[in-house]
């Protein structure tokens, strides 16, 4: 016979007959099932909506999704305006519908069409009439729409405008009218809900702007350490302005709580001001290009996943066609770190997440990110991600400002106490300017010149000490007529006034012009401050280091690689964070520091037993959290065992009772896929159709203890290297990616000999497989009420009536699962957290046995605790002015007694994301220029080392007093080749924008620079001795890319 359907009666031994359709192949007898098609609902019509009526609130907003519903044509139908049955009805359903508490996302996605429609006009024009058999307003239309009402505005509520004409109608109708009835006061109790929060939402959008000048008076709002870092969805959306102050410059703070509030608020506004106008500008619709965020459209969300060192991530996929555009390789979006706000309703709703891992965006445009664990997802407008289907597609928006260079520091300052331990507070918030030596320097306090008076050229050798007049041994350090003279030290006229100032005074600035020889002085400082060392680090006093900051990654490693050589240190440096790419400092990593004490067990016993018992516990979280992730999976992919089902109380008894009735009691699952209709063959069965319960393993397996060990073992000093570097641990064992997960859901076969007959099976074997998703991916028309009335004998059932049923139970499974995962998610992060705690104490342990702690201010915000227990001394920034000063602050520990600021800020500014706050905040003004501007007392550095003088008389436009040393032109060669050592060239070719506008490059200039290089090799010169600068990171890449 040939291919076709037939429909048989099957009857077993111990199942009762029944029915069903098979698909009939002449080379072999299979059975499947053919989906049944639902029929289309009748066009736009009063009939339509009596219809859903009738049924359960779930059942009618399913059937309000329907896209052959054709909602938006009910609401925009004339006889919406004209017939008062239509209007009475859509809202008796709309009102209905909001009853779905679990149905969130749906119930927005008909709540969003609602504004600006016909139906909301037949609502105004029929709340207007009086009842014409009753002469009383229709209250009970009335609080069924303002029920609606409220719900639209807890969902969504900057929708609010397109209700208030009707709000306003029944605001004057309540007034002026007063009904002796319990209908009216009942809808005059949810009309004043609803006014109130309409007054709540217009707290915030208010549409006409605060001015500048308004938002500088007065107290602030609230307390600034009550301020979540990342804002929520009302605020990105709300057109006022925040409230700001400016940095005070000229000037004192009253106290620490003005100085720390306007300096979070000011750097919060940096980071969150781009965001919020590009979302605003995205909204708007405004047609120039959004140079603030990035925007990423059809973006897919597969779900949560556990990974052995980010911990729970969710996995998104970008749009391919736009994803494969870029250049990954070189780009800076989806960096590690950076923050992404995810929408599906256009901002109705959203969740912000950061970007935790992008290496397989090449391979398959996918990205891991982490959900904010200090972030209040319960609010009402943010989005669950376990909730959102794959089939969903959400809008993802980036900040272009760098989230990891904001979140530490904002952290560090709502901890910082504004009491009296305030660090240095005289000279912080009063401008002080007492010449007031260190509280570690008494009067009868002397230090060892020796390391100034050797050699500076040559690595520093204690044993030369002889060598020095022993009167240069115990000078008195705050008698500076009897110190060596500056001839002696090896130092000019002005370095010596500046080395005497920073040894000398508890806040020191020296500023150095370019080739001054800033550096060389902080290097000469250092020196002296560690030979000197028994003076600030008492024997009965707790040790602690010199702390050392920089701005950025390269300017500390240079320092330090400085120090390193002149001192010939080989032990006592540690550095802190990854980012380190100079060779000969790498040593001194924080990472080496640790794998050291755990090879020597110099750890304290206690905080390592302490960190294990933590650690044993997050390895047994993980297993159960990796087991029920796997549950979830499968209840997707596969039918679930019956027994799923019966750890909860999910199916009613009676019709657990009449599945099980013709079985016994172990056929549970044989019931199940025969009351399906898998299978008329008991005997073959395959497992991987159903999905049983697997034996968890004990946590303390041979296993688990050599995870926690590899874990231990790699443990990285910053998240980022952690997940970059550490190669030893297969990611795959802990979880597949999205792409893993789809092959395995149609991976499954059947090995059989035959080759036709795999064939055969392995069809039948696709056929069941999307017939399995066709049942658990579809979503239930049931409810709690509709399974109630349901017959006690559910073999009686319609086929498409079983797969609801079973939907339903299975709504229910999630249900209970995802609320057994949130908690377990919960107590995961807690201890996580609590391990985190215990690696920072183990930190703590070997930094106070160095003698310098050296780190960017960046990785100082994030060691900020750890910082305030170590309690530094002396404190030493580099590029201090081109630092914010909300950066330096939290770097001072309450015990800081000496801060040397060493940088130059007519060179270099704090480089803020928005320009406005520089111009009317003065946010760009460091601490190291705010002191200079207000006569703190300080000194310049006057002679340059390294240009020649035709180019430096261009920095004395700058710099009144700067002289170049004697040696510069001998030393400095005139250019061969060339007629003039510095020259300008003016052209008219235009340049072109790149990275989304953030950069620029120039093609003419990139071709000309490189064909003047070569034009240089040819006279002689070797390629390391040609240097190019340019002000633009695009044309740096293409300068590279043509060469």
């Amino acid at each position: 016979m040939a291919n076709g359907i037939l429909q048989l009666s099957i009857r077993h031994p111990r199942v009762r007959k029944f029915s069903f359709q098979i698909k009939y192949s002449s080379n072999r007898s299979s059975l499947s099932y053919r989906p049944i098609k639902r029929p289309r609902l009748p066009p736009v019509s009063y009939p339509t909506l009596m219809k859903l009526l009738d049924k359960s609130p779930e059942e009618i907003l399913t059937g309000m999704l329907d896209p052959n519903f054709q909602l938006n044509k009910f609401l925009n139908d004339k006889r919406m305006q004209e017939r008062d049955d239509w209007v009475s009805s859509m809202t008796i359903l709309l009102e209905k519908m909001t009853q779905c508490t679990e149905s969130r996302e749906r119930i927005t996605m008909i709540l969003e069409q609602l504004p600006n429609t016909l139906y909301l006009e037949g609502v105004y024009n029929k709340i207007r009439k009086l009842d014409p058999t009753t002469n009383k307003f229709n209250f009970k239309l009335i609080e069924l729409f303002l029920k609606i009402s409220n719900t639209l505005l807890v969902m969504i509520p900057h929708s609010a405008d397109g209700f208030t004409k009707i709000f306003d109608r029944l605001e004057l109708q309540f007034t002026k009218n007063k009904f002796e009835s319990c209908e009216f006061e009942d809808a005059k109790e949810i009309l004043d809900q609803v006014l109130e929060r309409v007054k709540d939402i217009e707290k915030v959008y208010t549409t006409n702007k605060i001015t500048t000048t308004q938002n500088d008076i007065g107290q602030p709002p609230n307390n600034y350490r009550q301020l979540h870092i990342v804002p929520d969805l009302m605020e990105l959306l709300s057109e006022q302005r925040q409230y700001l102050r400016k940095n005070i410059v000229d000037g004192v703070y009253e106290n620490a709580e003005q100085y720390l509030d306007i300096h979070f608020r000011l750097l919060r506004e940096d980071f969150i001001g781009p965001l919020r106008d590009g979302i605003q500008q995205h909204l708007f619709k405004v047609k120039s290009k959004n140079y603030n965020v990035r925007i990423y459209e059809n973006v897919q969300s597969f779900g949560s996943r556990l990974t052995p060192r980010n911990g729970i991530v969710y996995d998104l996929r970008l749009d391919a066609k736009l994803a494969s555009r870029i250049r990954w390789a070189n780009s800076r979006r989806l960096i590690y770190g950076n923050l992404l706000l995810l929408t599906f309703d256009n901002f109705h709703s959203c969740v912000f997440v950061t970007v935790e891992d992008r290496s397989q965006i090449e391979r398959n445009f996918t990205i891991s990110v982490k959900t904010l664990e200090d972030f209040d997802n319960s609010k009402e407008n943010q989005i669950n991600l376990d909730k959102i289907a794959a089939s969903c597609s959400l809008t993802m928006i980036e900040t272009m400002t760098y989230f990891e260079a904001y979140r530490p520091v904002l952290n560090a300052l709502q901890m910082i106490r504004s009491d009296h331990q305030f660090p240095l507070a005289p000279f912080l918030l009063k401008l002080s300017n007492a010449m007031t030596p260190p509280d570690y320097i008494k009067p009868t306090t002397t230090y060892d010149f020796t390391p100034l008076l050797v050699d500076p050229n040559l690595p520093i050798n204690y044993k030369q000490t002889h060598q020095v007049e022993k009167k240069y041994r115990t000078v008195p350090v705050l008698e500076k007529d009897q110190w060596p003279t500056s001839e002696q030290l090896h130092l000019n006229p002005k370095q010596y006034e500046a080395l005497i100032l920073a040894l000398t005074n508890k806040v020191a600035l020296i500023q150095g012009p370019p080739g001054t020889g800033k550096t060389y002085l902080g290097v000469r400082i250092t020196e002296m401050l560690l030979h000197n060392r028994s003076v600030w680090r008492r024997f009965d006093e707790q040790s602690t280091p010199i702390l050392m900051i920089c701005h950025t990654n390269h300017a500390l490693d240079q320092f330090l690689e400085l120090i390193v050589n002149r001192l010939n240190i080989s032990n006592g440096i540690i550095r802190v964070g990854s980012r380190c790419q100079n060779s000969s400092i790498q040593q001194f990593s924080l990472k080496n520091a640790r794998q050291r004490a755990r090879e020597n067990r110099s750890l304290p016993k206690d905080i390592l037993h302490q960190k294990w018992d933590k650690l044993a516990e997050k390895v047994a979280i993980e297993e159960v959290l990796k087991s029920k992730q796997n549950e979830m999976e499968n209840s997707r992919i596969t039918i679930l065992s019956l027994s799923f089902f019966t750890q909860y109380p999910i199916i009613d008894q009676t019709h657990l009772s009449s599945l099980l009735a013709a079985y016994d009691g172990d056929m549970g699952d044989i019931a199940l896929l025969q009351w399906l209709g898998f299978y008329s063959d008991f005997e073959r069965i395959p497992d991987h159709f159903i999905h049983r319960e697997r034996d968890v393993l004990p946590m303390e397996t041979n296993d688990t203890m050599k995870e926690m060990q590899e874990y231990e073992f790699n443990e990285e000093d910053e998240e980022e290297e952690r997940r970059r570097h550490d190669d030893d641990i297969d990611l795959e064992e802990y979880a597949p990616t999205p792409g893993n997960l789809m092959d395995r859901r149609v991976s499954s076969t059947v090995e059989i000999n035959s080759g036709k007959e795999r064939q055969t099976v392995q069809n039948q074997e696709n056929h069941n497989h999307r017939f399995i998703r066709y049942i658990t991916e579809s979503p239930t028309t049931f409810n709690d009420e509709t399974v109630k009335r349901i017959n006690d004998n559910i073999w009686q059932l319609h086929m498409e009536e079983r797969y609801d049923l079973y939907r339903y139970w299975l709504l229910k499974y999630r249900q209970y699962l995802q609320n057994s995962l949130d908690n377990q998610s919960r107590e995961y992060n807690q201890t996580v957290s609590t391990l985190a705690e215990y690696r920072q104490e183990e930190d703590y342990h070997l930094l106070k046995n160095s003698i310098i702690v050296a780190m960017t201010t960046t990785c100082a915000a994030k060691y900020h605790n750890v910082l305030e227990k170590l309690g530094s001394k002396i404190v030493i920034v580099e590029e201090a002015a081109a630092t914010f000063e909300a950066h330096i602050i939290t770097a001072l520990s309450t015990k800081c007694e000496h801060l040397i600021l060493i940088g130059d800020h007519v060179q270099l500014k704090p480089n803020p994301s928005v320009y406005r706050l520089a111009v009317k905040y003065q946010i760009d003004v460091s601490l190291f220029e705010r002191l200079i501007k207000n006569k703190f007392p300080n000194v310049q550095l006057n002679i340059q080392h390294r240009m020649r003088p035709e180019i430096a008389r261009l920095m004395k436009y700058f710099y009144d007093d700067l002289e170049d040393h004697v040696n510069v032109e001998s030393e400095r060669a005139p250019v061969r080749g060339i007629d003039s050592n510095l020259f300008f060239i003016n052209h008219n070719h235009m340049e072109a924008n790149v990275d989304d506008g953030r950069s620029y490059r120039n093609e003419f200039e990139a071709k000309y620079v490189i064909e003047l290089a070569q034009y240089l090799i040819k006279q002689g010169y070797n390629p390391q001795q040609i240097t190019v600068l340019t002000m633009y990171l695009g044309q740096r890449q293409f300068i590279a890319k043509l060469a």
